[in-house]
């Protein structure tokens, strides 16, 4: 009988090497895909191939059976050239197959239960054929294990029947696993690429330019474009310009890791490896200097493009593996190098510039206030210039978000490689199975550990500045060490020789030459990426090794083996090592803020908030110490991380003849008993099989938890300092608050509250220092007292800790000390207990701690750097000074105590909405308040800069619109623009004044009928009502009513009196007003509604 006929195989290349064995041992010899270099996700090359239509078609061999020379297995071995045959002595059955001849088909049925019977039936000697079966134990069949689609049997029939169902399946999962991997590179490593880099040229531009979606291209001006670049623009360049920083990393990496690939080789090595007859020393030569050059070129061109290399190079992969043109070699080449070259970009560049959007945010710079519960998230939309709302978040949002994102993929890139047992798997989710369950087990470590390194970072750069290399460079240099040190461990290199011992056997049985490196650490790209992520890119095993051994799973999983225990011993040193270096920075920042003279950077955390921030990264630190010690797997806490396939080496005895063994049973996360029986004549054996499956999505919700969890520190450290810190404000220089030419001037600082502070808008005349503790009268009003801490007779008053407090008690404790420091660099330091040199820059032994525990008064101070500004008007009497202790929304609202203005008394109320008026005449405004027009300028300082809050509340508000009850009034810019300001009283702020026969223009009074009531209310005050109003009896104004004015005495008649507005529309307005009694609370029975004939003649229906 033809041998190809008797030894037919149904079975794949691919499916020999998951093949259930009944024998002990089988040689395969088949010829793979060639392929290329290896990658760590495993690379498109070692996909299996598809069958090919023609292959499929050919005509199924009538037999599968073994041939056998005698049945005795104690007789010689003899062999054939596609035959079988047996060893001498052992009885061991070794095949010589081809690699088109399909043997062994094997049938796997299982019932519910998990009891199998496989059974050996021995027939005559006449017949050649031996047929090994499962049969159900008991039960009828209900169901096919189908994890590796094998099967048990080996007669002709299912020979013939399963061979088309199984071949179709097979390429249904390699076109599946080949388009989602097209899709994976298209959708995640090109777009992932590109967007993290847009989003950080997005966020250069944004600061160098303003914001072109609310800005416009049209408001670029050569002093639009200075202004920019003072406050923020050169921070934008250097956000441009870490773009290409990764090149630079890049670059040496190709340097130290392939520089003898491309190196010319010396006169006298050239000459002993040259080959007679192949080559000569000349074009040898020629040769490698073309390859040097070329590599040299390749350098820079990576230098100059590399935020679009990654996505070029994955493109050019791409369509060479479309077009079949290409190399396997070329291909692998280009997948690893884009690999390798976005990794450095999320392993680099990206935390680089996470770590430099938290240090702008705490710098000031960006837009965004940093505070813990608005640190990333800017809940207002934006709006074009055409008011129309953005639904976008803002763009260091979006810039925070894509790095973060582009780090956790570099992360499982550079540390969690394709296991070499899955490289050949056809079905995608077998494929990645166990890679998604270290991902998912891992992703809480690098989230953590990512968090607390750019944050520490972001800490340092602040705090340190210079020389917050130190702890950078010591990183880098601890990495360097671990590195080369773990390369030399005993203990992986003696289980690498093993190893290396069991290739080359199989190689020297195939007649094949073996050369293989050693695992070898990238150090130095580990150690640079090391510094903010954790990284540990070793050197993988050849493809072309890789393809020619899978048929030898056991070798592929000791090889996964040794290289996740190398990498788990290089991660816990890189980590125990830059975590505790960026701890002991940490804690060596809070002891020189908080208990030392050091000076730093200005920054935007005040005392407490930098305490918080603090113990978050503390907390942090400690976090990723824990999941270091936990070897980096959280789902191994909870017993869910991937099981691996377990071998049984059971040997079966058989009657003749011996061998097979059960170590080749297909098993997918399954613990398994055996329980053998060698009946004779019927040679069967019982398999139970006790599976334990690990739900993906199981282990899917339990990371996304514990990755929640990460985020606590946080989350708790925002609610703190939301909450429990104490308030900041803005103290408000108005040198002419009754706007007598119709400018106001608004000069703002930052202020920070010295002790407990308070959280009311106050208003008071200003009032120098000196002359506060000198002169014996005040007025009775409340003063604003500036002192300058730089002035000695200023200095020598605060210090007098008694003479201070006597004071204050005096003045009944009604004013406000505002203190103008005198030392820098010191803003997130408590406010200091000794007063400052100027000259000795230091710090005196005269003492000023009673100011932080004196409460009976405001007591605020603000940074040395805004002084300048505060004082560029100059100081005269009649200066007003505002404390607002908002944030910049609300003090801009149009009922704040900020947008006021002092109205003359004598001045009536216009309630015609057709007039035109100038700025000193008063008018009533549609929240039913009398304001007037006033050009307003507001300058905000902080720290020597623009107030970042005030200019985002500009742009923001810029576009919008609100409906005058005069004419369409668009929010201004703050810039000289008219501003509709409530009018206030001179004595009290949050009131205006004006005499009831002065209230309405006696014109417009007359005109609109209001000059006679209109109605009583129960409380017996008097409504006028214009006559435009419908059913003015009735109340409409529920919600509406205006402020009440201050009193008005009539010392003559012994009564005051108070009026309100209430504006409905332009034609209908409400005025209601109440007579008391001049020196008791009640009111007056002899005016007007108090009149009880009068009341009860005018009573109104609802008031």
């Amino acid at each position: 009988m033809n041998s190809r006929q008797r030894y037919s195989d149904p079975l794949t290349n691919f499916e020999k090497q998951t093949c259930v064995s009944f024998l002990n041992e089988r040689q395969s010899i088949f010829d793979p895909p060639k392929n290329g270099e290896d990658v760590p996700d495993g690379p498109l090359m070692l996909l299996p191939e598809p069958k090919s239509e023609k292959e499929k078609d050919k005509k199924e061999p009538k037999k599968s059976n073994l041939k056998r020379e005698n049945s005795k297995s104690t007789k010689n071995q003899k062999s054939s050239d596609t035959g079988v045959a047996f060893e001498t002595g052992t009885g061991k059955v070794k095949f010589n197959t081809e690699s088109n001849v399909k043997n062994n088909e094997k049938n796997i049925n299982f019932s519910t239960n998990k009891e199998l019977v496989i059974v050996h039936n021995n027939l005559t000697s006449e017949d050649s054929s031996e047929e090994f079966e499962f049969r159900k134990h008991n039960r009828n069949l209900s169901n096919t294990l189908s994890t590796s689609r094998l099967s048990f049997k080996s007669t002709k029939s299912s020979t013939y029947t399963n061979r088309s169902s199984r071949d179709s399946d097979f390429d249904e999962d390699l076109k599946f696993t080949t388009h989602l991997t097209v899709l994976k590179i298209i959708f995640i490593d090109i777009i992932f690429s590109l967007g993290d880099h847009i989003t950080d040229f997005l966020q250069g531009f944004n600061l160098m330019f303003g914001d072109v979606i609310e800005v416009g291209v049209a408001a670029w001006s050569t002093e639009f474009l200075y202004q920019h670049w003072q406050q923020r623009g050169q921070y934008g360049l250097i956000v441009l310009l870490l773009n290409w920083s990764p090149g630079i990393i890049a670059v040496i990496h190709m340097l130290a890791y392939h520089r003898k690939e491309y190196a010319v080789q010396e006169t006298s090595l050239m000459l002993k490896t040259l080959v007679p007859g192949v080559i000569d020393f000349k074009t040898k030569r020629e040769h490698q200097i073309k390859r040097r050059k070329k590599f040299f070129l390749t350098m820079f061109l990576v230098l100059i493009f590399y935020p679009v290399i990654p996505a070029v190079t994955y493109t050019l992969l791409l369509w060479g593996w479309g077009n079949g043109q290409a190399q396997p070699e070329s291909l692998s080449r280009r997948e690893n190098f884009a690999m390798v070259a976005h990794s450095i970009t999320g392993g680099f560049e990206a935390p680089v510039q996470l770590t430099m959007t938290i240090w702008l945010m705490l710098k000031g710079i960006i837009d965004n206030d940093f505070s813990f519960a608005k640190a990333f998230v800017d809940f207002g939309l934006p709006q074009d210039k055409f008011g129309n709302s953005v639904p976008l978040p803002a763009i260091p949002v979006i810039s925070s978000i894509s790095s973060l994102v582009s780090i956790m993929m570099a992360c499982v890139r550079l540390n969690i490689p394709q296991p070499y047992q899955s490289y050949a798997e056809p079905n995608f989710c077998k494929r990645h199975s166990k890679r998604f369950s270290q991902v998912m087990g891992h992703l809480p470590f690098f989230l953590c550990s990512v968090l607390f390194r750019v944050m520490s970072y972001a800490f340092m750069w602040i705090y340190l500045w210079f020389y917050s290399f130190i702890p950078l460079t010591v990183s880098f240099f601890a990495n360097l060490v671990i590195g080369y040190n773990q390369q030399t461990d005993t203990k992986m290199k003696k289980g690498m020789r093993t190893i290396k011992k069991k290739i080359k056997k199989h190689f020297k049985e195939n007649q094949e030459e073996y050369k293989h490196r050693r695992i070898e650490l990238a150090v130095w790209l580990s150690s640079f990426i090391g510094i903010f992520i954790p990284c540990c890119y070793s050197q993988q095993l050849e493809d072309k090794i890789v393809k020619k051994l899978w048929n030898k799973p056991d070798i592929l999983k000791g090889l996964d083996d040794v290289r996740q225990s190398f990498q788990n011993k290089v991660l816990k040193k890189q980590e125990l090592a830059g975590t505790l270096i960026n701890l002991v920075s940490s804690v060596a920042i809070f002891i020189m803020v908080n208990f030392t003279e050091y000076k730093y950077s200005d920054n935007k955390l005040t005392n407490f908030s930098f305490n918080i921030y603090f113990y978050v990264v503390i907390t942090l630190g400690i976090m990723v110490l824990i999941f270091t010690l936990l070897d980096f797997d959280a789902l191994k806490l909870f017993g869910l991380d991937h099981i691996e396939d377990t071998e049984t080496k059971t040997k079966i005895s058989f009657d003749e003849p011996d061998g097979g063994t059960l170590s080749a049973l297909p098993t997918t996360d399954t613990e398994r008993k055996t329980e053998m029986e060698n009946l004779k004549g019927k040679n069967s054996f019982r398999v139970r099989f006790i599976e334990k499956k690990r739900s993906k999505f199981v282990q899917m919700v339990v990371s996304m938890f514990l990755s929640l969890l990460v985020f606590t520190p946080i989350v708790i450290g925002g609610f703190c300092s939301h909450h429990y810190t104490l308030p900041e404000g803005y103290a408000v220089l108005v040198p002419d608050p009754a706007a007598s030419d119709n400018q106001l001037y608004m000069i703002m600082v930052k202020v920070y509250p010295v002790n407990s502070g308070t959280e009311e808008d106050l208003v008071g005349s200003f009032i120098k220092c000196t002359k506060y503790f000198t002169e014996p009268s005040l007025s009775n009003s409340r003063l604003v007292v500036y002192a300058d801490l730089s002035i000695p007779e200023c200095e020598k008053h605060l210090i007098d800790k008694a003479g201070f407090e006597a004071k204050m008690r005096k003045r009944s404790n009604k004013d406000v000390l505002l203190i103008a420091e005198n030392w820098n660099n010191r803003s997130s330091s408590s406010f200091p207990s000794m007063t400052y040199n100027e000259k000795t820059d230091t710090f005196t032994d005269k003492s000023i701690a009673h100011l932080k525990s004196f409460d009976d008064i405001p007591i605020l101070s603000f940074n040395q750097k805004d002084k300048e500004s505060f004082e560029m008007h100059g100081f005269t009497s009649n200066q007003e000074i505002r404390i607002a202790m908002k944030d910049i929304p609300d003090l801009l609202k149009p009922d704040s105590l900020l947008l006021s203005v002092e109205c003359d008394d004598t001045e009536c109320i216009h309630i015609d909405t057709e007039l035109e008026l100038d700025g000193s005449q008063v008018f009533l405004g549609c929240d039913s308040e009398p304001k007037r027009n006033i050009n307003v300028t507001i300058s905000c300082n902080d720290r020597g800069k623009n107030c970042t809050e005030f200019d985002r509340f500009k742009k923001t508000h810029s576009q919008e619109t609100s409906e005058s009850c005069r004419k369409k009034v668009i929010t201004p810019s703050y810039f000289g623009d008219i501003v509709a300001l409530k009018c206030k009283g001179k004595s009290d702020p949050k009131i205006w004044n004006k005499k009831n026969d002065l209230l309405l223009c006696q014109d417009e009074k007359r005109n609109e009928g209001m000059s006679t009531k209109t109605c009583c209310t129960k409380n017996r005050t008097t409504i006028y009502a214009k006559k435009g109003c419908k059913d003015p009896k009735k109340n409409h104004c529920e919600h509406g009513w205006g402020s009440w004015s201050g009193w008005n005495s009539q010392e003559d008649n012994l009564v005051r009196d108070r009026s309100r507005f209430c504006f409905i529309d332009k034609a209908c307005t409400y005025l209601e007003t109440e007579y008391w009694k001049l020196d008791e609370d009640d009111r007056d029975d002899r005016e007007d509604c108090g009149r009880d004939d009068i009341f009860n003649k005018h009573e109104c229906i609802d008031f």
